[in-house]
């Protein structure tokens, strides 16, 4: 009697195990697969642990328990070189990460004869049997739902998670599932010297994180005769989780060529950033040579690891200009490299058009770039007519509603400042003018985790013109002398930076601002749906003050650093390089000149190139001084005379060989970059369609022509630069 009790007991415990298992599974399934944290190889690698012990919870009934351990440990094995570190899974709270449910402790726990009685009893008295049957098959039905959604049922790639992954992606539209990213690194630390010039006169070393992929990079791949190369992402202002997450190009080219992926962390973003406090000068080893530096020395240890190989550069906007200067100062460690929208001819001295930016956002609003014929006009008449509304107190107080502000601007200033915040959106959307939704722009500028929706500017221009008001300019928008029109009647003259109203009624013109730029600004300023109301104004001056003065506490007299962060978050490094190297560049300096559809100019009509860029040199040593932070010029170099001359200005590519430049006409920093074939092996490809480096993205259905083509080009140059490599 006791038996049968100590029996059923052990039974209905056993059934409550499987029962609490269940509720677990159903746990780590809701917030990992429908929260969109799994990737379909997770869930295909989960189905295969449940499978193998179901196997093992029936096997073990006529077996010897010792039997199932070696079993189970081999198994354990096996999801734990497929999913990474368990440990630091667990102190990280992702259960996602390995989600086994407590019956493995049940199976663990389990001895000879005891083990095999409570099985048989929770099976064949319990019914524990048809409850491990129907979670077998609720297993089966999730992943086959979850390889249908995802993509991988149409033959998406799957791509195997990294050995030892700690990075946790942030989630995103723009990270799709059956892509690959950050999760599939194998992250790893590797120490840089702080310094690489000057006789190491700074003994200090700082670690720098490294993301690598070797999943197409075989063991034929590895032999010392194969020619599989290394693709190096150069990374640039940001962690560099963003560049593996978003640098398709170089996730789908791997699989031909075999190759081996690596990403670099730019010193001082991210979590490479050097030890600050205590360090004399510690700013002053933030520069692109040092960077450039740091990855020749990891390229080197690549190829004493790999054998030597030809080793391929990838970067885009900095990165892209990192990536041409990798191959122009260290050709014997890069092979070649892809630098797109790179814009190395932004310098003073390479002579780009100050305008260059503002110039090519017009061309996104236009017609010419593909959106709504007429949508820069209307851009170039709502900024008069904000002005002109704006010069006394009633219009102040109709801009309110028109424009949909928290308050009524209460100064001619204010109405200036109501233009600069509907004008600052564009430069922003035309860069994230790509034919998808991506968060790639607004998480890196606005740090906001929503995507532009697909060809954003487009999206806008339809918003602005769809006010059913006509809107007309008559006269002269390259002498800027012009007058503006709504719904047939003149409301406004505009002669450079002056503006007269012509008619007291400017009711329509209310309407047009209301109807069209307000929804139109909306795109960007309200990208989360969740603004009530709009406020541009720049609020009180005494938060500027208390920032200002240099703090006493923070100075040291000897300029050993006191402050450990740069303020700013973990792109803040980038005030710091432009500050230490006068990496200024001027290609948006000027606006509002004639050449595009802004107004007022920021210039007047007879101004002089060489006083612009003068002006545009800012005090450096001062801001980072009042934080305990030394290391920084007193002032910038507004003209970048080293740059000039350490990269060679516009001789520099052409002294150089195997790099390919691309630039979007879209994008505001194709006006600063390589448009030209400068050589046969330093070639320019132009995106006629494109938003700031699309060509490095994962293909997309809707991809202009232009970024197909790109990617052949890029493709092909890559195929003859591997099989031209002179190996040692």
């Amino acid at each position: 009697m006791r038996r049968s009790m100590k029996r059923h007991i052990q039974g209905v415990f056993g059934i409550l195990k499987i029962q609490f298992s269940l509720f677990w599974d159903i746990l780590v399934f809701y917030e990992c697969l429908f929260k969109n944290r799994w990737h379909g190889h997770h869930l295909i690698l989960y189905f295969i642990y449940y499978f193998f012990l179901y196997i093992i919870f029936y096997f073990s009934i006529f077996i010897q328990h010792y039997f199932c351990y070696y079993i189970f440990a081999f198994h354990l094995t096996i999801i734990h070189a497929a999913f990474g570190d368990v440990g630091s899974h667990f102190r990280n709270g992702d259960p996602c990460a390995f989600g086994f449910s407590p019956l493995i402790i049940s199976i663990i726990r389990r001895k000879g004869k005891s083990h095999r009685d409570q099985r048989n009893s929770v099976i064949e008295k319990k019914g524990g049997k048809g409850v491990a049957m129907v979670r077998f098959v609720v297993v089966a039905a999730i992943v086959a739902y979850s390889s249908f959604a995802s993509g991988e049922a149409k033959g998406a790639r799957k791509i195997a998670p990294g050995r030892n992954g700690f990075y946790r992606a942030r989630t995103s539209s723009s990270i799709r599932a059956d892509r690959p990213s950050a999760v599939n690194c194998t992250w790893s630390a590797f120490e840089q010297p702080l310094d690489h010039f000057n006789g190491g006169e700074s003994k200090r070393t700082y670690q720098q994180r490294i993301c690598s992929y070797d999943g197409y990079f075989d063991d034929e791949s590895r032999s010392s005769s194969s020619r599989a190369p290394i693709f190096f992402y150069v990374g640039n202002e940001a962690p560099v989780e963003e560049y593996v997450n978003n640098t398709g190009l170089m996730w789908t080219l791997a699989p031909k060529f075999k190759a081996l992926l690596v990403f670099a962390e730019h010193r001082y973003f991210g979590k490479s950033m050097p030890q600050l406090k205590g360090e004399p000068n510690c700013l002053s080893y933030c520069s692109s040579q040092q960077a450039l530096a740091d990855y020749a020395v990891y390229a080197q240890w690549l190829k004493k690891k790999y054998g030597d190989r030809p080793i391929i550069t990838f970067g885009g906007s900095y990165g892209g200009m990192l990536s041409s200067w990798a191959r122009m100062k260290y050709p014997s460690q890069f092979a070649g490299a892809i630098a797109a929208s790179a814009p190395i001819f932004g310098f003073p001295d390479t002579n780009p058009p100050l305008d260059g930016a503002f110039r090519a956002i017009t061309r996104a609003a236009s017609a010419e770039g593909g959106a709504a014929k007429g949508c820069d006009d209307h851009f170039l008449a709502a900024w008069p007519l904000i002005s002109a509304i704006g010069s006394d107190s009633k219009g102040r107080e109709s801009l309110k509603d028109a424009l949909g502000l928290c308050r009524a601007p209460k100064s001619l200033s204010e109405v200036g400042q109501i233009i600069d915040f509907y004008q600052g959106a564009w430069f922003n959307v035309a860069e994230g003018d790509y034919p998808f939704a991506s968060t790639y722009i607004s998480y890196a500028v606005g740090n906001v985790d929503i995507p532009l929706p697909p060809w954003p500017m487009r999206v806008a221009c339809e918003k602005l013109t769809s006010s059913g008001l006509p809107v007309t300019i008559s006269g002269s928008k390259k002498n800027v002398k012009f007058t503006v029109g709504v719904n047939n009647h003149d409301v406004v003259s505009v002669d450079w930076n002056r503006t007269s109203m012509i008619s007291s009624d400017y009711s329509d013109a209310l309407n047009f601002l209301s109807l069209g730029l307000k929804e139109a600004v909306g795109v960007w300023s309200n990208i989360t749906k969740e603004k009530e109301c709009y406020d541009p104004f720049l609020g009180d001056e005494s938060i500027a003050k208390a920032t200002s003065p240099l703090f006493p506490e923070r100075i040291s007299s000897d300029n050993v650093c006191t402050g450990s962060t740069i303020p700013g978050g973990v792109a803040a490094g980038w005030g710091v390089l432009v500050c230490n190297e006068g990496l200024n560049l001027v290609n948006y300096l000027v606006k509002g000149i004639g050449n595009d559809m802004y107004w007022p100019p920021n210039v007047e009509r007879d101004f002089s190139r060489e006083a612009v860029v003068a002006a545009s040199a800012t005090p450096c040593a001062s801001q980072y001084a009042a934080e305990g932070l030394f290391g920084v010029p007193e002032t910038l170099d507004a003209f970048a005379k080293w740059d000039t001359t350490y990269y060679g200005g516009l001789n520099g590519p052409r002294d150089s060989s195997n790099i390919i430049f691309s630039n979007g006409l879209l994008d505001p920093w194709s006006t600063a970059g390589v448009t030209y074939n400068v050589s046969d092996t330093v070639q320019a490809v132009v995106l006629p369609f494109g938003g700031h480096h699309l060509d490095l993205f994962f293909p997309d259905e809707n991809d202009p022509k232009g970024a197909i083509a790109a990617r052949k080009v890029q493709e092909r140059a890559i195929e003859s630069w591997v099989k031209g490599y002179a190996y040692v």
